[in-house]
């Protein structure tokens, strides 16, 4: 009897139609996981941790503690540091902010270096107002010398002052910031310019002659002439459109900087979607993912893009959405609210491959910290936990695989799976209606250690169907599936 075994797997693949796409990739794959060998599984549940202070915004890893900001003068109880601490750093302008009027942290990085105890958090911070405001904390809850974890938050009853002034910057600051080249850079597009600071003073001083200063950039705009964000390429500091991306070859000597190219196409409206990955910037724009080395000097939707595989389903997609690229998993991860596209990347196995979360709750904030990923949704801190069960269920549906002999019809009578934990297994034997499933059993473990699963389904192109619970003592996971069939009318 003729056998077709299937995987490792690709992820979803919606470019071809009906029963031509490749039989390893995916129809639909929501809530699992692609790992760098090529194994599916269902994605970790996503388990409250901590409760934050409402008043705090924002998440990130400084110094190897978790962190969000709070405003100076805060007197509100602080809740006891448990299994996954909170550390509050204050903002403050020489007098009592009220965090409320902050809507967003829009992005965190460091400057400043303590051999104690460690480097400042930079902050770049929107108010209500629609204002951007830089703050650099120096009064920081870090470690003492001897590695004691400080408390939650410092008190202070002096005025705490972590803003650097439009008058210190000499400029309105835009809504992107970014480190390299021993400066901190940030937009300016009221004058539409790229300011830097001072290499030997540091982001207090962005004035200093022949140390900080600015590059004009907008001569070398394409169509649009706002500045939506940067982000490190290589060498070179990208300066990005929405329909072009400058690249500059930039030094801690301003008198070394300069543009190396423009590219026409490449863009995004999104910011919050640039991630820089081994190098490489990905980005969303236009609905659909795009890394800079992969898109076409055309900005048009191409074949080989990171995103044209699930072209279909990102293209109406409109959301401001929150990205990060996850070193410990080889994921780039982009949320849209509780919906999460994740890619899996590697150099090493060559695996790459798309799918989908969704999730219980909206991400605001996502980071990585000693290797997990934690989510913060309003006051809440979650984190990814494999065995947790949040209540969501995994589905995946194979492409609809003609074994190799398309047009002709196929009796599979077995399916034997290399698996993991429990999940229902259904069949779809017409690739025109969707709608039409036999239904097959549940099954746990590896059918090598018990009857293979009955199938008994006349096809011409058979998609098979998993479905189940996320998280639990035995989260689920699948290897590979080797399908038994005859060839009907021979």
């Amino acid at each position: 009897m003729p056998t077709q075994t299937r995987g490792p797997w690709k992820g979803v693949d919606l470019r071809s139609i009906g029963d031509e796409a490749d039989p390893e990739t995916w129809q639909s794959a929501i809530n699992v996981d692609l790992t760098t060998d090529g194994v599916v599984m269902a994605r970790d549940g996503l388990q409250p941790v901590a409760t934050l202070v409402t008043e705090s915004r924002g998440l990130y890893s400084i110094n190897g503690y978790l962190r969000a900001v709070i405003p100076a003068g805060h007197s509100l109880p602080l809740s006891t540091l448990g299994p996954v601490p909170i550390y509050y750093d204050a903002v403050g302008d020489s007098s009592i902010y009220n965090t409320t009027t902050i809507t967003k942290i829009v992005k965190v990085t460091s400057w400043g270096v303590d051999a104690a105890i460690g480097s400042y958090p930079y902050v770049l911070l929107q108010r209500d107002t629609g204002r951007y405001e830089h703050h650099w904390i120096t009064d920081t809850p870090l470690p003492d010398a001897n590695g004691v974890p400080p408390p939650a938050y410092i008190p202070s009853n002096d005025p705490v002052n972590t803003k650097i002034t439009t008058e210190q910057l000499g400029f309105e600051p835009g809504g992107a910031i970014e480190k390299t080249a021993a400066k901190i850079w940030a937009v300016d597009n009221v004058n539409g310019t790229i300011h830097f600071s001072s290499t030997t003073e540091g982001p207090r001083n962005w004035t200093k002659v022949s140390d900080a200063g600015f590059m004009a950039v907008l001569q070398h705009a394409v169509s649009d002439r706002l500045i939506r964000g940067l982000g490190l390429y290589d060498r070179y500091l990208a300066i990005i459109f929405s329909d072009s991306v400058q690249f500059w070859l930039v030094d801690p000597d301003p008198a070394l900087h300069r543009l190396d190219r423009v590219m026409n196409g490449p863009g995004t409206e999104f910011p919050g979607s640039v991630v820089n990955v081994r190098g490489d910037l990905f980005y969303f724009s236009r609905g659909t993912f795009s890394s800079i080395r992969q898109s076409s000097y055309t900005g048009q939707l191409r074949e080989g893009d990171i995103g044209s595989p699930i072209y279909p389903e990102t293209r109406y997609l409109a959301t401001a959405p929150v990205a990060l690229w996850s070193q410990a998993r080889s994921q780039y991860i982009c949320a849209f609210g509780t919906d999460v596209w994740v890619y899996t990347t590697s150099e090493l196995s060559k695996v790459k491959g798309w799918r989908k979360w969704i999730l219980p709750v909206a991400v605001e904030y996502m980071v990585e910290h000693n290797g997990e990923l934690y989510v913060r949704s309003g006051a809440t801190l979650y984190r990814f936990n494999p065995n947790y069960v949040d209540g969501t269920t995994f589905t995946l549906q194979t492409a609809f695989d003609t074994f190799g002999k398309p047009g002709v019809r196929k009796f599979c009578s077995t399916l034997d799976v290399v698996m993991r934990g429990t999940a229902q297994v259904d069949f779809l034997p017409d690739v025109r209606d969707a709608a039409q499933v036999e239904v097959g059993p549940a099954i746990t473990g590896s059918t090598s250690t018990q009857n293979d699963v009955v199938a008994l389904v006349t096809s011409e192109a058979l998609s098979t169907r998993f479905t189940g619970a996320v998280g639990g003592a035995v989260p689920w996971e699948l290897g590979r599936l080797t399908y038994r069939y005859t060839i009907l009318g021979t």
